[in-house]
């Protein structure tokens, strides 16, 4: 179990990296820009892809 020194030391955490990280996790903005902000089609990718190399001749998974 966390101790209270723990939980403190971890939100300051998250703050810090909250505040050091503002630009890039400017959701709305992104959104209205046009930009995709979910990772599902990268995943896709990389699963067809890591497909597509293991069907290649000679591979076997």
């Amino acid at each position: 179990m966390k101790t209270v020194a723990a939980a403190h030391e971890a939100g300051e955490a998250l703050v810090r990296y909250l505040t050091n990280h503002q630009s890039r996790i400017d959701y709305q903005r992104y959104l209205k820009m046009g930009l995709m902000i979910g990772s599902g089609v990268v995943e896709s990718s990389n699963r067809r892809i890591i497909t597509q190399h293991l069907k290649q001749a000679g591979m076997s998974g």
